[in-house]
């Protein structure tokens, strides 16, 4: 029995020893880089979202699109123009580097923003919106007010 419990004992120790010395940063996985108090690692991006997540367009209009990157120390930073965008539909609707959706014909598309990966091995972050294109025409245009009066030399 108690060489059971030497033998258990000597695995633990190891075990141990093996946890503290792979070092690491505070998401849990070690590198050689950084971590620790004194060689932080970088916040990274973990989360993406873009909007607006349902928007309609008549033909021939357009319409901005914003990607927010969430990254690992809770930070909010607008990456729209860092992300790729793409349109599931580009006879649809097109978008730009930049992101903005230009409606060209009738239908529905998925507009999607893709953040690569900051470094070697990270995520690849994705997400989406879709945009309805309706072929509507303008037939009424009211302009308020509808009379308007301009009063000379008051003060």
């Amino acid at each position: 029995m108690k060489m059971l419990q030497s033998i258990y004992s000597y695995f633990l120790l190891m075990s141990l020893l093996f946890i503290a010395g792979c070092g690491g940063d505070d998401d849990g996985f070690p590198t050689g880089q950084c971590g620790g108090p004194d060689n932080p690692c970088a916040a990274y991006p973990v989360g993406l979202e873009v909007t607006p997540k349902l928007t309609t367009l008549a033909v021939a209009t357009q319409t901005p699109y914003k990607a927010v990157a969430t990254y690992s120390d809770g930070v909010l930073l607008d990456v729209t123009d860092e992300v790729m965008w793409s349109s599931s539909e580009n006879a649809i609707a097109t978008i730009s580097n930049v992101g903005v959706a230009i409606a060209t014909a009738a239908g529905q598309t998925q507009i999607t923003a893709t953040l690569p990966p900051e470094q070697q091995g990270g995520q690849t972050l994705v997400d989406s919106g879709i945009l309805n294109v309706t072929d509507a025409k303008l037939t009424a245009l009211n302009i308020e007010p509808g009379q308007a009066e301009t009063l000379v030399d008051m003060q």
